[in-house]
């Protein structure tokens, strides 16, 4: 995996509470500096703070715990989605992806795909991961 000292940082620490990294998009140190203390809340707050001064990756972070859920915070899937939603215009690779993993837990699979693909085309590599992960394809004939 290769991942900034930050992004491993927040990974490592996050990771604990939703054994799934977290993508923090280079949003905010004070939040990576609140995940390294153990302060959860002090983070989440944080990335609160600027997703309501119109941070389009700290809305996509809070929308990701939505998601996944954490120990204080309950999964809510209308939640992640309305705060991806909220999110498009500023993080369209990041959003798009949340909203397609959203679909894809729904069980609305040509809805997942799409939103992948819109968040492939802007360039969010997770997506691609995901994408492939989940939908695994044989290797075609003379391939391995």
């Amino acid at each position: 995996m290769f991942l900034d000292r930050n992004a491993r940082l927040s990974a490592r620490v996050f990771g604990n509470v939703l054994n799934f990294p977290l993508y923090d998009a280079d949003c905010s140190q004070a939040a990576r500096e609140c995940l390294a203390a153990g302060n959860i809340g002090g983070a989440i707050a944080e990335w609160q703070r600027l997703a309501d001064l119109g941070s389009g990756a700290a809305r996509c972070i809070l929308s990701y715990i939505h998601l996944m859920g954490t120990s204080s915070i309950p999964v809510n899937l209308e939640e992640a989605r309305r705060i991806a939603l909220s999110a498009v215009s500023g993080a369209r690779g990041y959003s798009n992806y949340l909203l397609g993993c959203i679909a894809l837990r729904e069980k609305q699979t040509a809805e997942g795909v799409k939103f992948l693909i819109e968040s492939i085309k802007a360039g969010f590599m997770p997506a691609t991961t995901h994408l492939v992960a989940r939908f695994r394809v044989m290797d075609p004939p003379g391939f391995g």
